[in-house]
């Protein structure tokens, strides 16, 4: 190799630090490299970001999937991180947002949310208070509103004695015949 030879900065930079750390550890000092003029690495073009389509569709209410998916793309992370486990501060971020968004913008409860996420109702309540994030932001359909309604307590059916073998005071001795 020609010793003129243009190299690159990334080649030059491993160079020199491979010298260095063979000094370091072998306790005998090595001959310095000569000293190499680094041109400035020339700018990459901008790499080319590949957003899938996404169906917009306003008519009809999103599904947590699509919000999961549009908030992994708006934060560049796999959907299954932020389904998953990890603590890592941007992924925590993405999945609060993703709570977030899946609780506003969906008829599901806290508990059902939870569940998507694999996480108790407490932990989607916390992350709706660290976004700001508590009230819903579409109507609820009459059926999710049942659904979220108390049910009434209905009381048991009534065992009164009641027929031919009753006389109003208990029952009676059946016919035999």
């Amino acid at each position: 190799m020609n010793a003129l030879a243009p190299i690159s900065f990334e080649s030059a930079l491993k160079a020199r630090y491979a010298n260095a750390r063979l000094r370091l550890m072998s306790g005998r000092s090595l001959p310095a490299l000569p000293e190499i003029t680094l041109s400035e690495p020339e700018p990459s073009p901008e790499p080319k970001v590949y957003y899938p389509p996404v169906p917009l569709n306003m008519l009809r209410p999103c599904s947590a999937r699509f919000l999961i998916r549009l908030v992994g793309l708006k934060h560049n992370i796999p959907v299954r991180y932020i389904l998953g486990l990890s603590r890592q501060r941007k992924v925590v971020a993405a999945r609060h947002e993703a709570i977030a968004a899946v609780y506003q913008h969906t008829q599901a409860s806290m508990p059902a949310v939870g569940r998507f996420f694999g996480r108790d109702h407490t932990t989607i309540l916390s992350a709706l208070r660290k976004m700001g994030a508590e009230r819903k932001l579409v109507e609820m359909t009459p059926r999710a509103r049942a659904a979220r309604r108390p049910q009434k307590v209905v009381s048991a059916p009534d065992l009164t004695p009641t027929g031919s073998f009753c006389n109003g005071k208990g029952w009676s001795e059946a016919p035999h015949g």
